[in-house]
């Protein structure tokens, strides 16, 4: 991607992709008990799109701050 599409790229729009993935990332730790695995599939799923938005618009590292937020809050699974 050009230089000249990330500078047009909406700072609303950056912010609606990190706020899904706070968002999705919040719903993969609050529903951890009650997903079967196709529903931890699909979240993830959605979580990894998101990031790749995230990447599109120039919010890389904002996005890895959060998973990296998301995966030291993680529980351990026994």
């Amino acid at each position: 991607m050009s230089d000249d599409t990330l500078t047009r790229i909406h700072p609303y729009t950056r912010q609606t992709f990190l706020r899904r993935l706070e968002r999705l990332l919040r719903m993969r730790r609050d529903y951890r008990d009650d997903l079967n695995a196709l529903g931890f599939c699909l979240l993830d799923r959605a979580i990894a799109t998101t990031i790749e938005d995230c990447a599109w618009c120039g919010a890389a590292g904002a996005a890895q701050t959060l998973v990296d937020a998301a995966e030291s809050q993680r529980e351990p699974t026994p």
